[in-house]
């Protein structure tokens, strides 16, 4: 087995002389010549190398991409159910309103959805649960100001 590297990535494909080698990077395909016959000049045959490069020699590996990072947290989930849940019991309680329960629940319910979707903005439960306080809130007032 002889190893040659990618005309087109430089990357190190081991092949058999006499068959066909493929990159497995990008795909560049070219027969490997046998042992003995010129290779022909209408496809590139890859180029022998004699021992592969020393580990860390390299291009350094790009930083992993931010957005990229898998599944949600389980602390932004929660935290949005939370401002949820709170939004709901301070829209629930609006006729507490002179009592002051509502303004608690609905600012709570709006603090908690803010940090959530700040944590995790492609999920729209903190918005979600943002807008419902701010309902609370406003529902809890306007009772106030017709009480």
């Amino acid at each position: 087995m002889a190893q040659f590297k990618c005309p087109q990535c430089s990357t190190l494909i081991n092949a058999e002389p006499g068959q066909e080698a493929r990159c497995l990077n990008c795909g560049f395909r070219a027969m490997v010549p046998a042992a003995g016959t010129p290779s022909t000049p209408s496809a590139p045959a890859p180029t022998p190398m004699a021992a592969p490069p020393p580990p860390g020699t390299g291009a350094p590996p790009p930083p992993p991409d931010p957005r990229a990072q898998g599944p949600v947290m389980p602390l932004a989930k929660s935290t949005a159910a939370w401002g949820f849940l709170l939004s709901m019991v301070g829209l629930g309680t609006f006729f507490l309103a002179p009592v002051g329960i509502p303004f608690i629940f609905g600012l709570g319910g709006v603090a908690l959805g803010i940090v959530a979707f700040a944590k995790n903005r492609a999920d729209r439960r903190g918005l979600i649960a943002s807008v419902l306080g701010a309902v609370a809130l406003v529902a809890a007032l306007a009772f106030l100001l017709a009480y």
